[in-house]
């Protein structure tokens, strides 16, 4: 059996990844210089900054030009900002996706937990920045809340593809009838990662 000793040091040389950050944001500018130093302090080396709408990619971006070997963006379209508007949106988001300056794609997928007048609109827009991943080889981060059955549904589709990423605000059970997080990484790739999320944080 290893020694605390051991475990301890291996604890110490192993680099952890942030998968899911939105530390760009303006709630933490109080303390966000201090909170990315203890991150890296605790050996969180990478973080990754999945973006929002076409408001958050100034912020995100700032925060990569003053840590750019800690934080790395992604660049979508989040599955609550896709409304009405959604289209000028989702330009701007392509044009940047365009510039081949992030690291992936995300945050994208489908959000019911707060509404689903838009779940046709949030249907077209992940399958096509799903596209965009395989075309670019990207990686993606897939907000599933409380949407985990239309997401697979989806996802489905991408079969025997080289598509990859991590599930973000999973609701879904690792087992259920006909389903499960095990089902959809082993039908569409290997690597999958999922992260839940507090009943009261929309992204």
């Amino acid at each position: 059996m290893p020694s605390r000793k051991n475990i301890q040091n291996d604890l110490i040389c192993m680099q952890l990844v942030d998968t899911h950050s939105h530390i760009y944001l303006g709630q933490f500018d109080a303390d966000r210089d201090q909170v990315i130093a203890c991150a890296v302090e605790k050996g969180v080396h990478k973080i990754l900054l999945p973006n929002i709408d076409s408001t958050s990619i100034e912020p995100l971006n700032r925060l990569v030009g003053a840590y750019p070997d800690v934080c790395f963006p992604l660049m979508g379209l989040h599955p609550t900002s896709v409304k009405e508007n959604y289209t000028d949106d989702f330009a701007i988001i392509l044009k940047e996706l365009a510039s081949g300056a992030y690291t992936g794609i995300g945050e994208i997928g489908i959000d019911l937990y707060w509404d689903k007048k838009w779940l046709r609109e949030q249907c077209l827009v992940f399958e096509q920045q799903l596209d965009l991943a395989l075309e670019m080889n990207k990686p993606v981060v897939i907000h599933a809340r409380a949407s985990f059955e239309e997401i697979f549904e989806i996802l489905k589709k991408y079969e025997g593809t080289s598509l990859k990423g991590v599930f973000h605000a999973f609701s879904g059970r690792l087992s259920r009838p006909g389903m499960s997080l095990k089902e959809v990484s082993s039908s569409v790739s290997e690597g999958w990662l999922r992260t839940r999320i507090r009943d009261s944080t929309r992204w």
